[in-house]
């Protein structure tokens, strides 16, 4: 579920947009900045399409001095629609 909050004037509106996948994939990130890359070309490439795929990376306060967490946001930032960084 998607919420936007707009603001005309001096009103505020909620607006909540559903977009339906199919499959929800949540990887754990930990000091992965040499292998994630891998495992997230993997999901985006599956056969039942990245319009069907939500994938939540979740950087697990890895202590590789920001290399994991980099990379993460490189991928949201390519795939806004079917990635998400916690």
């Amino acid at each position: 579920m998607i919420v936007q909050i707009k603001q005309d004037k001096e009103d505020y509106s909620v607006i909540v947009v559903n977009k339906m996948v199919s499959v929800s994939v949540i990887v754990p990130c930990f000091n992965v900045a040499d292998c994630v890359h891998r495992c997230i070309e993997a999901l985006i490439c599956q056969s039942v399409g990245l319009e069907n795929i939500e994938i939540i990376l979740i950087d697990d306060a890895s202590t590789d001095d920001g290399a994991t967490l980099s990379i993460l946001m490189e991928y949201e930032k390519k795939f806004t629609d079917n990635i998400m960084v916690i």
